[in-house]
């Protein structure tokens, strides 16, 4: 979700880091949640990615989704 939420807020974002996107985005990837995309800045390689329609849509249900249950533990509860 840390990659989603991330592209969520800047729209596209830049990964310098290409091990770490690879290992981060294949399930992402596979579902259709995100749009990878691959290039150069320059003689360096980049990986950019942003988040699908469903991706979007994805996002806000798991939001939604952990909002319930930390609205659901209150004040003085704990587990």
């Amino acid at each position: 979700m840390g990659d989603s939420a991330t592209a969520a807020a800047g729209g596209k974002q830049h990964r310098g880091a290409r091990r770490q996107t690879r290992e981060a985005l294949p399930p992402n990837c596979d579902a259709g949640l995100v749009e990878v995309k691959k290039g150069y800045s320059g003689k360096r390689p980049r990986t950019w990615i942003s988040l699908t329609s469903a991706g979007r849509s994805a996002l806000v249900r798991e939001i939604r989704s952990l909002k319930a249950i930390v609205a659901g533990l209150g004040p003085g509860r704990r587990q």
